[in-house]
């Protein structure tokens, strides 16, 4: 694996993670679950932004296609399970898995490439993303109560 095959595979789950939050948020709409999961997924496409600077930066090309196809494939599959709460508690542990891949991928490329690119905000991305998985565990346990007491 190099460097644009790792950027284009975050590329592609912080873009699945924005499908799935936006499917979820519209299956949900009028409810406060629904405005978090909206806010959460312009708080995704603005990470997916930062990320794509980034690779742009490193000069490290996107694989459009790939990424397309991956999301499809998901967001297919995601429809298939249907609108329950048991559906929305899956939404919300994928969106979970996600964001903590994205942390993991914002504090490695701190760790290795942290030096080397001055002025980005590395520490503020860190931040975002555990201040992001922080509300979701909570709304995600919420609805896990709901769905597993039925």
């Amino acid at each position: 694996m190099n460097l644009m095959t790792y950027l284009n595979d975050h590329l592609t789950h912080e873009t699945l993670g924005i499908e799935l939050a936006r499917r979820a948020g519209a299956e949900h709409e009028g409810t406060q679950l629904g405005s978090f999961l909206r806010l959460l997924g312009w708080e995704l496409e603005a990470d997916r932004d930062t990320l794509v600077e980034l690779m742009d930066e490193l000069g490290v090309g996107r694989h459009l296609t790939a990424v397309r196809a991956s999301i499809a494939e998901a967001v297919r599959d995601f429809r298939l399970r249907g609108s329950s709460p048991l559906s929305t508690l899956v939404a919300l542990e994928s969106l979970d898995h996600r964001i903590n891949e994205k942390l993991d991928m914002w504090n490695a490329l701190q760790a290795g490439l942290g030096d080397r690119l001055d002025g980005f905000d590395f520490d503020g991305q860190i931040r975002r993303a555990e201040a992001q998985a922080e509300v979701l565990v909570q709304r995600r346990l919420a609805v896990a109560s709901e769905a597993l007491a039925a």
